[in-house]
């Protein structure tokens, strides 16, 4: 596989590779993680998503390249977390809670 200078980086003898992965539904098209090169050909997601559901971190992932970007194909296995996101109705309720939890 081919990999991009801009999104690759080296640390402990791992290579990661930045995926992105297409949102719908929500107020963004994509985003992008860190995954773990393996010797497999699969990925590691290392990032919590921020948008896309039904992935979470440290799930095994398959790519394919799409121009110079990987783009995240299909969830080939479950890492063992979740990933749970929490939308609040009303803007000042996070207000409040942060105020909460400083007291």
């Amino acid at each position: 596989m081919r990999t991009y200078d801009h999104a690759v980086r080296a640390e402990g003898g791992r290579r990661y590779i930045k995926m992105v992965i297409p949102v719908s539904g929500e107020p963004v098209g994509s985003e992008s993680m860190w995954t773990e090169m393996l010797d497999d050909g699969f990925f590691r997601v290392k990032n919590i998503p921020a948008w896309f559901s039904n992935l979470s971190k440290d799930d095994v992932v398959s790519g394919r390249r799409k121009d110079s970007e990987l783009w995240y194909q299909a969830t080939r296995r479950c890492g063992g977390h979740s990933t749970y996101r929490i939308a609040f109705q009303d803007p000042t309720a996070l207000l409040h809670l942060n105020r909460c939890s400083n007291d």
